[in-house]
């Protein structure tokens, strides 16, 4: 066996890994080709070459080094500058990359700096002392003049990749490619390249082959009626947010931002739009929504809540009709082109909400694989109080580059009082927090399907207003011989035993036809055998009305299970009530 030949490669996990990952770009199409230890000269102090874009790139990985950091001084006893200096020397083009769990610092940025100057003066004044000294200290090392090693730096690439990171690139980027189990792909392609040392694995052959060892391979081009059912699921998405016949189109600027990073090609892979409970988020998605059908844009949106205890391929299957993650088949889909993911109602599952924790595991992966591939961009739309209390949630921008959009309040002059004059409402004698509590999308919108002529007091005022007045409706329209209410707070105990957003339509067995007429009215929205209501606060409303008139007390509301973020709107919403 060849010195530094399988055993030592593929039996060290952290440079075994580091191969596959780019054994998968191959497969992939990302790079030309694969040489994995090659007898030759010219591999010698690498452990495989792979061609991307015409230009090849020599690979070097260890683990990581005794101090915790990879100096000139450590990179040189190591032999890793001599055989970057022999490659750099020898070609014109050829790039060379060092890759560990530890970092290479000063390196890092001698590379950085190089690669930014225009010049070897530029370059120059750049450098604080100690990467002065560290210049000097590697242009000795190659016995080369600074001019020279400038010139080299620019060929060079000294990442910081940490073993989990690789695996789960090697797990995301894979199920892209390979119809395994996630845990399985590393061993199988593992498997593959320990039979295939010493020779030139082009992209076209690994895919030839990998079928011949046991390893299926997916279907290059996903099945046309895949994008029909992302637009399908889209629209299930939308009409989870009932509009009110009456609701102003108000063009929220949040959205065109929103567009906008995710049209650029150099924008932030991960958008968080935040915001609180009745700010606008939904319509802001809304909007965004046709902003991407209007650029043609593949895209798929989807609410956390909605998927409460269930299995990650479940979503998948439900979603898109694929057993794998919706951010695989967008990159399968897209492979040429930005797709994007938008995730709704991410505080669900917040920490302090205290709810299904493998699902939240779930999405955040689904984050973390969309920033590790090309084309998918990921949308999250979430309370800002989640945000600022969930440790996990506000550490998404500490891993990639997170765009944060805050969904503010309307402008009372510009957005408000021109679609209040437009409906002939006298506002001349509205008082400031009248203007503040209108300045609610929400607000604005049950204050507009109320039409009554009254001033608005608050949120509770307005959302009593619009029960009176769809009773009246339903009542004049249909008179069922049910009370419209007792149908409205069923299912509002149903959510509130569940601590959840949505109640089976079952629990409306004993009210005939109540979904439908319910429904129609806009009260609620019907997703398969589910139902939720058009906002959350109507549901805290519902609630706290039927608590109010039972004979338990808040403390016995509290004490009962325990006190996630579902029950701390509840009782606020009690308060609110009783206020009134």
């Amino acid at each position: 066996m060849l010195p530094g030949g399988i055993a030592d490669k593929l039996g060290n996990r952290y440079e075994a890994k580091w191969l596959v990952r780019k054994l998968i770009d191959v497969l992939l199409g990302h790079a030309t080709y694969l040489h994995f230890e090659g007898i030759g000269s010219e591999h010698r102090g690498f452990e495989f070459s792979v061609v991307v874009d015409d230009v090849p790139q020599w690979h070097q990985a260890k683990v990581s080094t005794n101090s915790g950091n990879w100096t000139v001084g450590r990179l040189r006893t190591e032999g890793v500058l001599q055989a970057f200096k022999s490659k750099l020397e020898a070609t014109d083009g050829d790039t060379c990359h060092f890759v560990s769990q530890d970092t290479a610092n000063t390196l890092r940025e001698l590379v950085d700096r190089a690669s930014r100057a225009s010049s070897l003066e530029q370059f120059q004044a750049a450098l604080s002392n100690a990467l002065t000294k560290a210049l000097r200290e590697l242009s000795e090392c190659w016995n080369v003049d600074t001019e020279q090693a400038f010139t080299w730096l620019r060929r060079c690439a000294f990442r910081t990749e940490s073993e989990q990171a690789i695996e789960e690139a090697i797990e995301s980027h894979g199920r892209i490619c390979l119809a395994a189990p996630r845990k399985e792909i590393f061993a199988l392609l593992r498997e593959y390249l320990e039979r295939s040392m010493n020779r030139v694995l082009t992209t076209e052959r690994v895919r030839e082959e990998l079928p011949k060892f046991g390893i299926l391979t997916r279907q290059w081009n996903l099945d046309p009626t895949v994008k029909e059912r992302l637009s399908a699921a889209t629209a299930e998405y939308l009409a989870s947010y009932p509009v009110f016949p009456t609701a102003a189109q108000i063009v929220r600027q949040e959205a065109f931002d929103a567009a906008d990073e995710l049209s650029d090609p150099e924008g932030a892979k991960t958008i968080l739009i935040k915001g609180g409970a009745g700010s606008g988020k939904s319509g802001v998605i809304r909007l965004l929504i046709e902003q991407l059908r209007a650029h043609q844009i593949t895209h798929l949106a989807f609410r956390a809540d909605a998927f409460m205890g269930q299995l990650p391929d479940d979503i998948g299957q439900a979603l898109t009709g694929e057993c794998e993650s919706p951010v695989t088949t967008l990159q399968r889909i897209s492979e040429h082109s930005t797709a994007v993911l938008i995730i709704d109602q991410i505080d669900a599952v917040s920490e302090i909400s205290g709810r299904d924790p493998n699902l939240k595991q779930f999405l955040l992966r689904m984050v973390s694989d969309a920033n590790r591939l090309p084309t998918v961009r990921v949308v999250c739309v979430c309370r800002s109080f989640d945000i600022e209390t969930d440790e996990r949630l506000k550490a998404l921008g500490s891993d990639f580059v997170v765009r944060h959009i805050d969904v503010l309040p309307l402008n009372w002059s510009s957005d408000v009082e021109p679609v209040l004059r437009a409906r002939g409402v006298a506002t001349s004698q509205y008082s400031q927090s009248q203007k503040n509590l209108l300045c609610s999308p929400l607000n604005l919108s049950l204050l507009l399907e109320v039409g009554d002529g009254e001033q608005p007091t608050s949120r509770t005022d307005l959302l009593q207003r619009l029960l009176g007045k769809v009773t009246r409706d339903i009542k004049r329209v249909v008179n069922p011989p049910w009370s419209i209410e007792s149908a409205l707070q069923r299912l509002a105990l149903r959510m509130s035993q569940n601590q959840s957003l949505q109640a089976p339509l079952s629990c409306l067995a004993e009210f005939d036809g109540a979904a439908e007429v319910l429904a129609s009215s806009n009260l609620i929205a019907i997703t398969g055998s589910r139902a939720n209501f058009f906002h959350e606060s109507f549901f805290d409303f519902l609630f706290a009305r039927h608590f109010i008139n039972s004979s338990e007390s808040v403390v016995e509301l509290l004490i009962k299970d325990e006190q996630h973020l579902f029950r701390r709107t509840q009782v606020r919403q009690i308060l609110e009530v009783l206020l009134t």
